[in-house]
């Protein structure tokens, strides 16, 4: 397990996101005294780590700490698409028997914040993003203040330490008992919500599907999410929306209609309330200069028909 000092400065060096066909290896490469954060966004990226195969599928995260060699295992048979990131923090390698992550886990699973964490970020080599769609924003901005001139480097300094507290927070949701264990109910219902999100889908209908009352739902959602079914839902959407406007050349009225939105205006006033800009201010303030690909499947639920079209 990897821990990496938030105390101390962490230093953005380099970021992009990467497409090729089919065909493509990835060249050999050292890292000195720089990290690398992979993040697979499309189909499966197959790696050699110091000589040991790692195969990445879409949505896991790799972390290459310094001293680390990489190369493409094979010829990619697939188009692949990822993320990557390179920055220079303080770090140690934490032994089997220390008790740093289970303290950070168990404060996590009570939603518990302690000061005594907060400069904590403890990452495996190898996990999967239960939920990518912020990470997605986080990396698009960054890319955008690295393409973009301010008198400060710590602009990417700050984003790079902010991707990293968010995959920690991303492990430790993976991690946690809460997924599996605790209100295991109602994250069945979230999941049944992502399969059937729709334009129509309200409150009642899903507390009719699982014979509980709304009232009840709304309350084990607020217990278990920190937000009540109403708020819930819109976020899922606002979420789609959000990840349309910054990975696609789509227009405002395709992207309603995407984040189950039938009414244009109604969701740009939805999407202003809810981020305190209009989705074309948001696109110019998180859209980088690196897209070169219209379309994007976001993990959040769309149509099947959608989904062909995105993936052309």
């Amino acid at each position: 397990m990897l821990a990496i000092d938030l105390q101390q400065p962490v230093f953005y060096y380099k970021a992009g996101e990467f497409s090729a066909g089919t065909g493509w290896q990835h060249k050999k490469m050292f890292h000195d005294k720089d990290f690398e954060i992979i993040f697979c966004l499309e189909n499966r990226l197959s790696l050699m780590i110091d000589g040991q195969p790692i195969h990445l599928k879409k949505n896991d995260c790799l972390v290459l700490p310094p001293e680390t060699t990489i190369e493409g295992a094979q010829l990619s048979a697939q188009p692949v698409r990822f993320y990557w990131l390179h920055f220079y923090a303080q770090w140690q390698l934490l032994p089997a028997d220390d008790q740093t992550v289970s303290q950070l886990q168990t404060a996590f699973n009570q939603h518990k914040i302690l000061p005594v964490y907060n400069n904590h970020c403890v990452l495996p080599s190898l996990f999967t993003i239960k939920e990518p769609n912020f990470l997605i924003i986080l990396m698009n901005q960054l890319l955008n203040v690295s393409n973009t001139y301010y008198y400060s480097s710590k602009m990417a300094d700050t984003l790079t330490q902010t991707i990293l507290i968010e995959l920690c927070n991303q492990y430790l949701t993976v991690s946690s008992a809460i997924g599996e264990e605790y209100d295991a109910k109602i994250h069945q219902v979230a999941e049944w919500i992502r399969a059937n999100m729709s334009e129509e889908l309200s409150i009642q209908d899903i507390a009719d599907h699982f014979e509980v009352s709304q009232d009840y739902l709304s309350r084990q959602f607020k217990k278990a999410f920190g937000k009540n079914l109403r708020d819930y839902l819109i976020n899922l959407k606002i979420s789609v929306a959000k990840v349309l406007l910054v990975q696609t050349t789509l227009p405002i009225k395709a992207i309603a209609e995407l984040s189950y939105y039938a009414d244009e205006k109604y969701f740009i006033r939805m999407f202003k309330k809810r981020t305190g800009l209009t989705p074309n201010k948001y696109r110019k303030a998180y859209s980088g200069t690196h897209q070169n690909n219209p379309y994007i499947d976001p993990k959040l639920p769309i149509p099947q028909a959608v989904e062909k079209l995105l993936g052309q």
